[in-house]
């Protein structure tokens, strides 16, 4: 152990909060799903799908 003294802790209040819904089937779709809603993927998928000059 590091020697720590658990006696010189504070317990600080219970602070509670609801979670919002996964958007997914667990938390690597729902993170995924956040990055594919972002703004720079859609820009970046409007500049691909644009044509380049000759």
């Amino acid at each position: 152990m590091r020697e720590l003294d658990p006696k010189q802790g504070s317990v600080l209040p219970d602070v509670g909060f609801t979670l919002p819904p996964l958007l997914g089937s667990n938390i690597d779709e729902h993170f995924h799903r956040i990055g594919s809603q972002s703004a720079w993927l859609n820009i970046a998928n409007d500049f691909a799908a644009n044509e380049l000059p000759p």
